[in-house]
């Protein structure tokens, strides 16, 4: 619970609740979150994300079992990072 923490004060995610059924996390206005991957994390579910205005991702499925809910948040919270790319000497 404590690396789910870090890595949302990271991303600059607000607000993080999960229930049996759905969950949602709420970014700040100056969040440090991969739009693109959001975008493709919106895109390519099936029904399970969805943005619900500019700064709350909600995502609903089968989360009865506490850690398939943390187990969640923590792949999206690492999906959402912006991935540093390293440059190479030329």
């Amino acid at each position: 619970m404590a690396a789910i923490k870090q890595a949302a004060i990271a991303l600059g995610v607000e607000k993080i609740d999960a229930a049996e059924k759905s969950g949602y996390l709420v970014f700040s206005a100056k969040s440090h979150i991969d739009p693109v991957a959001l975008v493709q994390l919106v895109q390519n579910s099936d029904q399970s994300y969805k943005l619900q205005g500019s700064h709350r991702l909600q995502f609903r499925g089968d989360y009865s079992d506490l850690e398939q809910r943390f187990s969640t948040i923590e792949k999206v919270l690492d999906r959402l990072a912006v991935k540093q790319t390293v440059e190479r000497p030329q």
